[in-house]
């Protein structure tokens, strides 16, 4: 099975969850305890990124997203606008909300670029986020009354954002072959104050935000009938700040294998914590593993095939009894991905947890039952 950058966004729901433990209490406990609080050792990000599905998605307000300086109202307003209006899915609408608070702070990409074909006028807006997550901003405006009458939302296919030489290795250029990138799926929405426009956003690629790095994308079909794509291939690009200052911060802390965290589940399993990342967005609890020496380890023998989704299930089986706890606040998993796995045998997983205030934070843990992991 080839590998592409895709994103699977099956939501359910879930809400924040108040507890009891902090992470003194852990470290009081006699629990097993990692503590990172010191630890830091760079490394390069893995090309290949996890395609994830939703478990399960946390709609929460932006409390705990810092930045600073000089609003900007248009790209602000229009992130909100689309949050307001957008109810299939809470992971985007709460990305939204978040963006449209960065904005208002004056983290953002200003680009006003227009194409236009088959009756659609579609500007790339701008940009805004941070160092983990950069998220896009399109408009797309009909005079086709009909169509604008008969469409609460439109259908598009998209490239999102790639450095040059990935956008160069998209399915539709190289085929769909191992180390081809292939397109997503994704829906703009109608706007509450303009009914001749509808508003798109979608995120960059993680891996390819990088300080002055330029960033492709493109807007590859819209729906203009159920069912039929109609082609555009829009290109757009956008220059990503050479200063940190430009996007607002995250914090990512990278280990390598070895000398990364560990939690054992209660199969035998030793998962390794080697990425951390608390976003503006969100929070990542990246993990990688073997199944050898385990009850497992004959899913090896064919993982992208019989044993993919069982894959999956082991792991989330495990991973949803992940706590992420700070100040004394209790955190439940708000997506669950599923597997990727290395030539090696090597598998990388990805839990995510809502987004929390970690530079005024005075304590932050993971805790899997009987074991904690002390961050901060």
């Amino acid at each position: 099975m080839d590998y592409k950058i895709n994103y699977k966004s099956n939501v359910d729901s879930l809400c924040e969850n108040n507890l009891k433990l902090t992470a003194e209490d852990i470290l009081n406990s006699g629990a097993t305890v990692t503590d990172l609080s010191g630890a830091t050792k760079p490394m390069k990000k893995s090309k290949k990124l996890i395609a994830l599905t939703a478990a399960c998605v946390c709609t929460i307000g932006a409390t705990g997203v810092m930045a600073g300086a000089n609003g900007y109202g248009p790209l602000s307003t229009l992130f909100a606008n689309k949050a307001a209006v957008e109810s299939e899915n809470t992971k985007l609408s709460h990305d939204d909300i978040i963006s449209s608070y960065l904005a208002e702070q004056g983290y953002l990409l200003d680009i006003n670029e227009t194409q236009s074909a088959e009756g659609f006028d579609i500007t790339f807006e701008g940009a805004t986020g941070d160092w983990s997550n950069v998220q896009m901003l399109f408009t797309i405006r009909t005079d086709d009354e009909e169509f604008i009458a008969s469409h609460d939302s439109i259908n598009l296919t998209v490239y999102k954002g790639f450095n040059e030489e990935a956008f160069s290795e998209r399915s539709d250029v190289i085929g769909d072959e191992v180390g081809s990138y292939g397109y997503d799926e994704v829906v703009a929405y109608k706007s509450a104050e303009d009914p001749s426009m509808y508003i798109l956003t979608y995120g960059a690629y993680p891996y390819f935000v990088q300080q002055g790095t330029t960033i492709y994308t493109q807007i590859r079909t819209i729906e203009t009938t159920p069912g039929s794509a109609t082609p555009l291939f829009f290109t757009y690009t956008f220059t990503l700040p050479t200063e940190a200052t430009g996007l607002a911060d995250d914090h990512d802390m990278i280990y390598s294998y070895d000398e990364a965290m560990t939690y054992t589940d209660a199969n035998g399993v030793e998962y390794h914590a080697t990425e951390i990342i608390f976003s503006q967005y969100d929070t990542e609890l990246i993990c990688e593993y073997y199944l050898d020496g385990t009850d497992y380890e004959y899913i090896d023998d064919d993982f992208w095939g019989a044993y993919f989704d069982e894959a999956a299930e082991i792991y989330q089986e495990t991973a949803k009894d992940l706590r992420l706890v700070v100040d004394g606040v209790e955190y439940e998993p708000s997506e669950l991905s599923y597997v990727y796995s290395e030539d090696s045998g090597l598998k990388r997983v990805l839990a995510t947890f809502p987004e929390v205030d970690f530079d005024n934070a005075t304590s932050v843990a993971f805790t899997y039952n009987d074991s904690a992991i002390v961050v901060k």
